[in-house]
């Protein structure tokens, strides 16, 4: 192969019609709740289980927590973001008003496993908390 050619070789390429193209391909997956005037240290959180015979790749974080009370817009809106597989916790954040977090490499969420994504308010007023993930589901 000459150099700065990409690889054709082999089952590392191909042409597909559709129908075989699309059940090659994932679904996109997006999730995303709100909770309304959470005082310190509540929380909200969104979680999915995963169907049998089937993976999902969690590819983003995002979430954003707000001030209810116009007066403390200029705040602090601190929160703490969380993703888990089951009881185990796998990455944690801490944001000032929210953000996205696009993880380098997918988290990998087994068939029938649950995962969940969790944002805690910790500024010092209410706030109104949105938190979501997204990735693709595949066949297992």
């Amino acid at each position: 192969m000459a150099r700065g050619y990409p690889d054709f070789e082999g089952d590392k390429s191909g042409l597909y019609l559709k129908p075989e193209w699309a059940a090659k391909e994932g679904k996109d997956k997006d999730f995303l709740t709100q909770g309304l005037n959470k005082a310190f240290g509540e929380s909200k959180d969104i979680s999915y289980a995963v169907p049998a015979l089937k993976i999902l790749l969690v590819t983003q974080l995002f979430a954003s927590n707000m001030a209810v009370v116009a007066a403390d817009a200029d705040n602090n809106q601190f929160c703490i973001v969380e993703i888990s597989v089951g009881d185990m916790p796998k990455y944690e954040v801490g944001m000032n008003g929210g953000g996205l977090v696009v993880l380098a490499k997918p988290y990998v969420i087994d068939s029938e496993e649950t995962v969940a994504v969790n944002v805690t308010n910790r500024a010092n007023h209410n706030t109104n908390i949105n938190v979501g993930f997204s990735g693709y589901e595949v066949d297992a």
